[in-house]
């Protein structure tokens, strides 16, 4: 992405928030910071509040399909729990990344290392 930001990318840049609390105003930051700049946790964080998820999305399976347990600053899978959480929006949006995702969740739910919340997480996306 060149250094862009989701500002740039899905304008118009977001000034100033209606409301304040941290993870508004984290938000808020996170939209003028270059994409190719985020964290597992700053993409956990903009995902589970659906924000732009047809750039973070992808960024976010790119790093699910080399290690599904990818941990952003809670557990280990709670970016694809974020991703998973995400299915009803991926549905009417953009069903080719919800595909990406649905072949990511299988395997993982089998991996007997998986967290109990990262194993309700894949059943409640697979219900």
């Amino acid at each position: 992405m060149g250094g862009r930001t989701l500002d740039q990318l899905d304008p118009p840049a977001w000034v100033d928030p209606p409301t304040r609390s941290s993870l508004v105003d984290r938000c808020y930051a996170l939209r003028s910071k270059p994409i190719d700049e985020f964290t597992p946790e700053d993409l956990r964080i903009m995902i589970g509040q659906k924000i732009c998820l047809d750039w973070l999305v992808p960024i976010a399976l790119d790093l699910l399909e080399e290690d599904p347990f990818v941990a952003g600053d809670f557990y280990d899978g709670d970016l694809l729990v974020a991703v998973l959480r995400a299915r009803s929006e991926l549905t009417t949006t953009n069903p080719k990344l919800l595909r990406r995702v649905e072949q990511l969740a299988t395997p993982a739910l089998a991996d007997s290392t998986a967290d109990k919340l990262v194993k309700k997480a894949i059943a409640d996306f697979n219900a």
